[in-house]
């Protein structure tokens, strides 16, 4: 089992593989059409490439449509991955496909202890490392570094 930080390059190639994007504030923002509203045309959907820190202290890459109408779209990076792809560890078993990435939901400021989360994460991972490859990709560095206990301990 695999623990990654994300980079402002991997986030870049993954938006240039799925969408027409376009480069703002000097590449710190990729701009894409919100895929979550059928047809649209405007490129007010923002995907952050550096690290970004709420007014909680959180740090991550962020994803966020400015439209009012639309803010049920901010989220982290991964959630949006995950949303946009629909991948879950049972669907990726049945596809069989090779491997399957998994981010720490429920860890945005004001929900689940990341102590508690890295653990059952790490633990339902082991249960599948023998069948698929398993990697962990979080931007929160508190989740990973707890991910990275439990991997050590190994």
């Amino acid at each position: 089992m695999a623990v990654m930080r994300l980079t402002p390059d991997q986030i870049e190639s993954w938006i240039a593989r799925h969408f027409e994007y376009r480069r703002r504030k000097g590449g710190e923002e990729l701009i894409i059409r919100n895929p979550f509203i059928p047809n649209d045309q405007k490129f007010k959907f923002n995907i952050s490439t550096r690290l970004k820190e709420t007014k909680q202290g959180y740090k991550g890459y962020w994803v966020h449509d400015w439209r009012p109408s639309s803010q049920q779209y901010n989220m982290s990076f991964i959630r949006f991955v995950q949303l946009y792809k629909g991948l879950t560890f049972k669907e990726a078993l049945k596809d069989e496909i090779s491997s399957v990435t998994v981010c720490g939901l429920g860890i945005d400021p004001g929900e689940l202890d990341k102590k508690a989360v890295a653990y059952i994460t790490w633990d339902i991972s082991n249960r599948y490392s023998h069948l698929i490859e398993v990697k962990i990709i979080d931007d929160n560095e508190e989740f990973i570094n707890e991910i990275n206990k439990f991997v050590t301990r190994e």
